[in-house]
């Protein structure tokens, strides 16, 4: 059974009015595209089991991913949805 993850950037505060380095990344998104980075669901499913994601590695597979297959022909510039199974035999 498979389940959707999806996570928000930037609900955490780093303390002593600092921003958490995930609401530093969205401020920077932001701030190169002029509008707010959408909210975005990566799920990682192993064996059926779902497999918890950190921001950190959410926002890296995402982002290696979405670059990947931006670069391949016939794949518009900014994909709503890509999905990708890797099955081993």
């Amino acid at each position: 059974m498979t389940s959707a993850i999806s996570y928000g950037i930037g609900f955490e505060k780093a303390g002593a009015g600092r921003p958490s380095p995930t609401e530093e990344a969205r401020s920077m998104s932001e701030m190169s595209s002029g509008k707010p980075r959408a909210k975005t669901e990566v799920v990682l499913v192993c064996d059926g089991l779902d497999v918890p994601l950190n921001p950190f590695v959410r926002r890296f597979i995402e982002e290696t991913v979405s670059g990947m297959v931006r670069a391949l022909d016939g794949v518009p510039p900014e994909p709503q949805t890509i999905e990708l199974r890797i099955s081993r035999t």
